[in-house]
């Protein structure tokens, strides 16, 4: 699939201007194997960010959040911004002027603001060969890129802070988070999960509801 300037974010459908929703779909890429397999491809690539799939080495997907301009995912995020390489950031609408006035321009850095999930409503189930995690009721497809150590450690980093769920977008049946490592005043993307909320709706709210109560949006610097 083509991405504007090789990497950054899915093309625009309609009128030369990549929206919010689609900038977070751009987001949920995916290896197809995972840091718990074995793999030996996977590996990070530090001459791009982290958050984009040409950041890491290894065969990526994504789901088909956007082969249609009605895609299944809306953003949750607020306060998004491109940064550059000369500390400048613009807005998606100020990004967007850019494109068309000038050559691409490539973000080094993202800047937005998400709600955390609490560690509290994460949990895992099953072996460390065949780990299982539930996101407070639900049962998610967590896709981690790297972490040095199994489940059980990844789960403990979770606990104490060093990493967080960020919920980043949601579907008619779905909701998307990713995984984030922190370092100190930056994060690193490591991961992304989506949870299904089929037959759910009532718990489903009742998480929103829990996660908007424990945690205030907070701001992210993804590099």
């Amino acid at each position: 699939m083509k991405m504007d300037d090789g990497y950054l974010l899915p093309p625009p459908f309609s009128n030369n201007t990549t929206h919010l929703d689609c900038a977070i779909a751009g987001l949920c890429w995916r290896h197809v194997e995972c840091c718990w397999t074995g793999s030996q491809t996977i590996r990070r690539r530090t001459e791009f960010p982290s958050w984009t799939w040409a950041g890491w080495a290894g065969t990526v997907t994504w789901t088909n959040l956007f082969t249609a301009e009605t895609m299944d995912i809306k953003s949750l995020v607020d306060g998004f911004h491109c940064e550059f390489e000369d500390g400048t950031t613009l807005d998606l609408h100020r990004y967007n002027m850019q494109q068309h006035v000038s050559r691409p321009c490539t973000p080094r850095a993202l800047r937005l603001s998400a709600w955390r999930v609490p560690p509290r409503m994460i949990s895992l189930h099953g072996s460390e060969s065949a780990p299982q995690w539930k996101i407070a009721e639900f049962v998610p497809e967590l896709h981690v890129s790297y972490f040095e150590g199994n489940p059980s450690a990844f789960l403990e980093a979770l606990r104490e802070g060093q990493l967080e769920f960020i919920w980043v977008g949601k579907g008619l049946f779905h909701s998307y988070f990713l995984v984030v490592e922190l370092h100190g005043a930056s994060a690193t993307r490591i991961g992304v999960g989506e949870a299904i909320f089929y037959r759910g709706k009532e718990r489903y709210h009742r998480f929103a509801e829990d996660v908007r109560f424990e945690t205030l949006k907070r701001d992210i610097y993804l590099i």
